[in-house]
Formats: C-alpha cells, sequence, structure tokens
C-alpha cells in the first residue's frame, strides 16, 4: 500500500483468495496473517485500503476481492473507529450501491444453485426408478 499501486495490491489480495486452502480456515482472505495485517493500519492507510475497495467495487471482476476485504475491515474494527475515519461517509456511500448489487448478484447465485441441486436429485432418482423397473 505504501507504494501507491492499487493494482499490484489488488492482485496479491487476488493471489491470497484464489490460492486460500479449502480446509476449514478461520481466515476470511484465506490467510490469518493477511487478516491480521490489514487489522492493524493505520487511520491513513485504513482509508487508503477502504478507496481501494472502493474502486475495486466498481469491477465485476475485482468486486468478490472488495468485499472480502471490506468483511475483514467490518470484523476487525469497531464501529466507532471507522466512523472517526476521515472521507469515511463518502466512501460507506459509494459503498453501499455497490455492497447491494453484490449481495443481490450472491443470492441470484445460491437461489439458481438449489434449482440444479433439485434438478440433479431428481435426475437420481429417474435413474433409480428406471433401473428398478
Amino acid at each position: 500500500m505504501s507504494l501507491d499501486q492499487p493494482y499490484r495490491l489488488l492482485n496479491l489480495f487476488t493471489e491470497v483468495i484464489s490460492n486460500a486452502p479449502t480446509t476449514a480456515n478461520k481466515s476470511i482472505t484465506g490467510l490469518p496473517e493477511v487478516d491480521e495485517v490489514i487489522a492493524t493500519l493505520s487511520d491513513q492507510q485504513l482509508v487508503t485500503l477502504l478507496l481501494r475497495v472502493r474502486d475495486w467495487s466498481t469491477n465485476a471482476r475485482s468486486s468478490h476481492v472488495a468485499q472480502r476485504i471490506l468483511h475483514v475491515i467490518l470484523k476487525k474494527y469497531p464501529p466507532e473507529r471507522l466512523m472517526k475515519l476521515p472521507e469515511i461517509n463518502g466512501i460507506v456511500e459509494a459503498l453501499i450501491p455497490y455492497s447491494d448489487r453484490y449481495l443481490k448478484h450472491v443470492d441470484k447465485l445460491l437461489q439458481e444453485s438449489y434449482v440444479v441441486d433439485y434438478i440433479l436429485r431428481e435426475m437420481d432418482d429417474l435413474q433409480v426408478d428406471g433401473i428398478q423397473s
């Protein structure tokens, strides 16, 4: 972050999230060390990261990374500290529509996964019935 290279930072977070172990992991980003680094940022670094998250949220390709980082920030920092940050009102107002759109997209994917599960179960039932006949 100190190098002011948002694309490299995005790539770093994308790499961490993409390569997260599939085992039960208590980390939001995929690595507990990354979560802890985010949890220890100074106010200025936190504002910079929130501005990056805001920018990344505008692009569908990077919105999942932005939402993960935002999740870490909201989990690790008390609301009182976040509310004292400069520019926080503008950042939050900009993040709300994108977060809402992301939530609707994830909800739609979840509903579609139920349809796929239902179809697969019905196909299994048809196959079992066909074998027994």
